[in-house]
């Protein structure tokens, strides 16, 4: 069931899922409250004992096969879910496993709800936790049915036909029962059918009964917040809010007003008309008025809220969030590690997504391509040493984690690499806490010397840590344990992959290894995650200040006599190692270099061309001219006098000989700047003057 991990894209879902747990405790607060609505019936599943149903809830399952993954069971995620089926964050619920065993059969899987008396209730509607992907696998597609009777069960209608959302992440549902108001004995049923197909499951919880009062608007969400690391600032940068608001009313909504208030000053109105947000539906809005980060460094708290006409409840109108001014803003690079297998015919998904982003963001992005060992053979890039197996393991022992293909952002949020893109735009911008700046060399003893330097924007207090990755990019191998299976190829299933590179569609179900160019791929970790998972232990001071600057060598590494110098990378990662924070465990921010040998700039070109750029001084735009003696990856940098990266051109391959590069420096301010060349045979560095007529 590999190939269904593709679905399990956790990161661009978790708004989703902060948005379902607020409108739970909105319709919740109804119930308790009473306010313009009418509760008939609740069931939460949270008293029914592990493998049965609540009082009353019976269940219709075709006949066949009976085992465990076979019609509904209550309990939890871990005892309900399985690798492809992942429903979480539910104490417990109810819910039918197709994917625990591939001959499961639940091609008609019926669960049942007590008879339910609606004479004297109006406008009744279903309230209802869902968790359903809607996979199609095998040439089958489950369907998902909501159903009612009023003859006790002997015939049924259906109400609505469930649509899945692609994640498995619970959402809110909402049935009109209005056809059947008045009626003395209404039966629910949840109707499940994998079609005889190998396919996933079906989670519901929370079943509600009500009538939702007629006018209800709800605010659920608001960016910037204070959630994810997303609302800092350096004082006079500006920031537009946008947010969710949900209807949860019976009649649409037509037009409301936003009020913000910073602390205790005054509120600011913005007003949303001419649009239409029906029952029970969401709507994106985004305040065009920009607000400026203050000038003083510290937190700004912010309230948010709603007014719309007719609004009774008013217990979901407001939410909170802040503004960090911050002294500077860090170069964010997200980490991105994939893990993945030459055995894995559904990896390849990885390899065109991965090189994919890093084509188009280099300098917005730090990846990591870590291999499986696998079985029953072994993948020959993950068995070099214990500690690259050690990292594999480790991976994937992070919460999220769901099986190959697979990738981690900042070893936070766990996708499949076909949504890496769309994940990566979400968190790209996300605060980087400090700027990285290093150095990776290779001396005369065939070690590889790593050097980094720390420059926070805020002052950070606690366990806080750097861990060090060797990388080799083009590994090329005619070995057979090098090659890789390709479930993408005309001969298999034939599926289409779009982005740069390789072309496995049209490649064989197993590409010889001497065909593959492999990417990215760990020779070294700097800790053993084994024994020091979080990076090296103390290898920067319990208090970080803002604006300081901190440096950490590494222990030296042996240079092994199969990596290929030129295609050797270190990354560094940033990472929080205190168990109280929100971002316990996760990659702060990173950065990577070219390992190059430790000579000299006399030593390192063996062209007659030296090292240009002009004009110089320069205004908009300067031109660096330089020569390289072999072809290779290239990274060009302009630092400021305190080791500052401000411009960084994305990583691109270069033939060798005379070379130029053009920088936009029409950012920059008047003064003396530094320009850095790596490359895989040293770094140039050169003196960049820009003026500005004042």
């Amino acid at each position: 069931m590999y190939y269904l991990a593709f679905v399990q894209q956790v990161v661009i879902y978790i708004n989703v899922f902060m948005k379902k747990l607020l409108l739970v405790l909105c319709v919740y607060f109804h119930f308790i409250s009473g306010i313009n609505a009418q509760v008939v019936y609740i069931q939460d599943f949270e008293s029914v004992t592990l493998s049965g149903l609540p009082l009353g809830w019976t269940q219709l399952v075709a006949s066949g096969t009976q085992n465990d993954s076979v019609g509904w069971n209550s309990g939890s995620a871990s005892l309900l879910g399985s690798v492809g089926f992942t429903p979480s964050d539910h104490t417990w619920f109810v819910a039918v496993n197709d994917d625990k065993h591939e001959h499961a059969n639940n091609s008609n899987s019926l669960l049942i709800s007590p008879a339910i008396n609606l004479v004297g209730v109006s406008s009744p509607y279903l309230y209802f936790d869902c968790s359903f992907i809607q996979s199609a696998y095998g040439g089958f597609t489950e369907q998902a049915t909501v159903e009612v009777s009023t003859d006790t069960g002997r015939t049924w209608t259906v109400v609505a036909t469930m649509i899945g959302n692609t994640s498995g992440w619970w959402e809110s549902r909402y049935i009109s029962l209005v056809a059947y108001a008045g009626r003395p004995s209404v039966m629910l049923g949840f109707r499940y059918k994998d079609n005889t197909g190998w396919e996933l499951g079906w989670g519901i919880d929370n079943v509600i009964v009500y009538t939702p009062p007629a006018s209800d608007l709800a605010i659920t969400a608001i960016s910037p917040n204070t959630s994810f690391p997303g609302n800092y600032g350096a004082p006079g940068n500006r920031t537009n809010f946008s947010g969710t608001v949900f209807n949860a009313g019976r009649n649409s909504i037509t037009g409301f007003n936003i009020i913000y208030q910073q602390g205790a000053g005054t509120p600011v109105v913005a007003t949303v008309s001419g649009i239409v947000i029906p029952p029970f539906t969401s709507y994106n809005f985004t305040d065009t008025a920009a607000y400026t980060y203050p000038a003083l460094v510290g937190n700004y708290p912010f309230k948010v809220w709603i007014a719309a006409i007719g609004d009774a409840n008013h217990s979901n109108d407001t939410i909170g969030t802040s503004l960090n001014t911050v002294m500077f803003m860090p170069a964010k690079r997200l980490l991105v590690e994939e893990i993945t297998s030459t055995l894995c015919g559904d990896c390849v998904r990885g390899i065109i997504y991965r090189d994919s982003i890093f084509k188009n963001d280099s300098n917005k992005v730090s990846i990591v391509s870590v291999h499986d060992k696998g079985s029953p053979s072994s993948d020959p890039m993950a068995t070099g040493n214990g500690r690259v197996q050690n990292y594999d393991t480790y991976l994937q022992s992070i919460a999220g984690y769901n099986g190959l293909p697979g990738v981690f952002i900042d070893r936070h949020y766990f996708c499949d690499p076909a949504s890496l893109f769309t994940n990566f735009n979400k968190v790209k911008n996300y605060f980087g806490f400090a700027d990285l700046t290093m150095d990776a060399s290779l001396d005369g003893a065939n070690t590889i010397n790593v050097g980094v330097t720390l420059h926070p924007a805020i002052d950070m207090y606690g366990d806080y840590r750097v861990e060090l990755v060797i990388t080799e990019d083009n590994i090329n191998n005619s070995g057979s344990d090098y090659a890789q299976h390709n479930s993408y190829s005309f001969q298999d299933l034939n599926l289409p992959l779009s982005g740069v590179g390789f072309n496995f569609q049209d490649s064989l179900a197993i590409i010889p290894g001497s065909s593959m160019n492999y990417q990215f791929v760990t020779r070294y970790v700097l800790p053993d995650l084994l024994t020091s998972a979080g990076g090296v232990l103390a290898s920067l001071p319990a208090s970080l200040y803002a604006d300081s600057f901190y440096s950490y060598s590494f222990d030296p590494i042996h240079m092994l006599p199969n990596w290929q110098l030129s295609n050797l990378k270190a990354t560094v990662l940033f990472i929080d190692n205190n168990p109280t924070n929100s971002t316990y465990m996760q990659v702060l921010n990173s950065s990577h270099t070219r390992v190059h040998m430790t000579t000299g700039v006399s030593d390192m070109v063996k062209t007659d061309s030296p090292l240009m750029i002009y004009p110089n001084p320069a205004r908009d735009k300067a031109i660096v001219q330089f020569g390289l003696p072999m072809a290779g990856m290239v990274i060009i940098k302009v630092l400021d006098a305190l080791g500052r990266e401000l411009i960084a051109l994305p990583e691109n391959y270069i033939n060798s000989g005379i070379q130029q590069a053009e920088i936009t420096t029409s950012n920059l301010t008047s003064g003396i700047y530094s320009v850095q060349i790596i490359t895989s045979s040293g770094t140039y560095k050169g003196c960049l003057s820009i003026f500005r007529q004042s």
